[in-house]
């Protein structure tokens, strides 16, 4: 059984990791957003987004599904390690072919390069071997493959790209960062874990395919939630807008990892739960739940209050149109803090084929909202496709879950920090000359005054979970 304790403990070590390689990452951007300005900035997001679609297609779930599957039978590494090699080696060559002929329907010559150059580091991706770490609790690798990743990226940044014409450079880059990790995650596997030596084998690659692919269709509907708009705002728009919405994107995305981490590292306890029975699942998502929903509104209100500010101080003035971006996508991450717990145990209970259908439905409408939102209000319209997509998921994957696993009560934790959240918001309409940051600090205030009144047993409820 994973203890409250070591569920903490590993998501110490992965935010840690991804603190790192989230500060290397940030002064990376900062600096080529404003060493390419808005245009080459906006095609290195375009490319960035596409191969996003061609990473998930390449992986096609085995990274979630792999790991489930260690961590309920350990023993079988060797196994789930041939199955998974070897498709994504084939799905890795298929990938660069098709980028190569995508890459043809791009009329911009340094564009296309980059597209092409970029997809060269799909082909490390059966290398990389985080799943295999994470599914033996070994998260200190995990954190450390993130980090150096990150690290030789963000060196090999400042150190070679120095004008917009170094555009195409970056794809280099980001082939040799791929490198580097692989190269580190055979190491440890080879001290850590045994001999590196998948074998062919037929029946493990099929057996690989049909329990991961709709994992992995779901991830791809996830890419196309989030990343759709910005291939979508580059084709039906492009220019600035593209580098306004990537621009606002990006800090967006780098908090979303933590998010992500968070659900990454309680994916295991999910799964050992579903041998536990459905009361065991609900204690533990509801002390997770009671502690996200707090996180989730103060994110989002704090969020929206900086957005001025921050993208200034990241970007420049150059970057003010994306503040009203930003401070749309700041509500996709409050929502996917909360709705994220249901999705997680649709994949931990072996109900992926739901998780799948959540994501395809959260697909049609962010597509929708994109090509009838974005003509009109370009880069503000492509941020509320995104919303709305992922609000469209979350409501789906609640559902599943409470009809074909139980009853999960969330309502109970999300309208007592909805309050705070809603007045937070009145107060910036009220005094919108305030300084950001003494308005933001008097919202924490606000936020822990309704938590010391409405909820005041939250951290002995952790304090007593820790113990467990």
């Amino acid at each position: 059984m994973i203890t409250f304790r070591r569920l903490a403990t590993n998501y110490t070590l992965l935010v840690a990791g991804e603190v790192f390689s989230k500060l290397f990452t940030f002064f990376a951007f900062m600096y080529l957003a404003r060493t390419l300005g808005p245009v080459y900035y906006g095609h290195l997001e375009f490319t960035i987004a596409v191969l996003v679609f061609f990473t998930l297609f390449v992986d096609l779930g085995t990274s979630p599904w792999g790991a489930r599957e260690i961590a309920r039978e350990p023993e079988k590494i060797q196994e789930s390690l041939s199955g998974i090699f070897y498709l994504r080696l084939l799905m890795s060559i298929a990938g660069v072919l098709i980028v190569f002929v995508f890459s043809r329907t791009v009329p911009d010559e340094n564009l296309k390069q980059l597209l092409v150059l970029y997809s060269f580091s799909l082909l490390g991706i059966p290398f990389l071997l985080q799943w295999v770490f994470q599914g033996l609790q070994k998260m200190k690798f995990v954190a450390w493959t993130s980090v150096i990743k990150q690290f030789i990226f963000s060196v090999l940044i400042f150190s070679i790209v120095k004008t917009r014409e170094h555009l195409v450079r970056i794809g280099w880059i980001e082939c040799v960062s791929i490198l580097a990790i692989a190269i580190f995650c055979l190491i440890v596997f080879q001290k850590e874990i045994g001999k590196f030596h998948p074998v062919w084998n037929s029946a493990a690659i099929k057996n690989a395919l049909k329990q991961a692919y709709p994992i992995g269709l779901s991830e791809l509907s996830w890419a196309f939630v989030w990343y759709s708009a910005t291939v979508i705002l580059g084709f039906m728009i492009g220019g600035t807008a593209v580098g306004y919405f990537g621009a606002s994107h990006r800090p967006v995305m780098a908090i979303h990892t933590f998010i992500w981490l968070h659900f990454y590292n309680l994916l295991p306890s999910i799964s050992q739960s579903m041998q536990r029975g459905t009361d065991h699942l609900r204690g533990l998502l509801d002390r997770t739940l009671m502690i996200a929903a707090w996180g989730a509104f103060l994110l989002g209100s704090c969020g929206t209050i900086l957005a001025h500010p921050l993208i200034l101080m990241i970007y420049g003035q150059e970057y003010a149109s994306a503040v009203s971006i930003f401070q749309i996508l700041i509500w996709v991450l409050a929502a996917l803090l909360i709705s994220g717990h249901f999705s997680y145990t649709l994949i931990g209970w072996n109900l992926q084929r739901f998780h799948m259908v959540s994501f395809l439905a959260a697909t049609i409408v962010s597509l929708t909202l994109s090509f009838l939102l974005i003509p009109r209000f370009q880069a503000i319209g492509a941020a509320l496709a995104v919303l709305g997509g992922i609000l469209t998921k979350g409501v789906l994957a609640w559902y599943f879950v409470n009809k074909r696993i139980g009853t999960v009560p969330v309502f109970r934790h999300l309208w007592r920090p909805f309050i705070p959240a809603v007045l937070s918001m009145i107060l910036l309409k009220m005094f919108p000359d305030w300084n950001p940051f003494v308005m933001a600090t008097v919202v924490i205030a606000l936020f822990g005054l309704f938590l010391w009144i409405s909820q005041p047993d939250l951290f002995s409820r952790v304090r007593l979970a820790w113990k467990e």
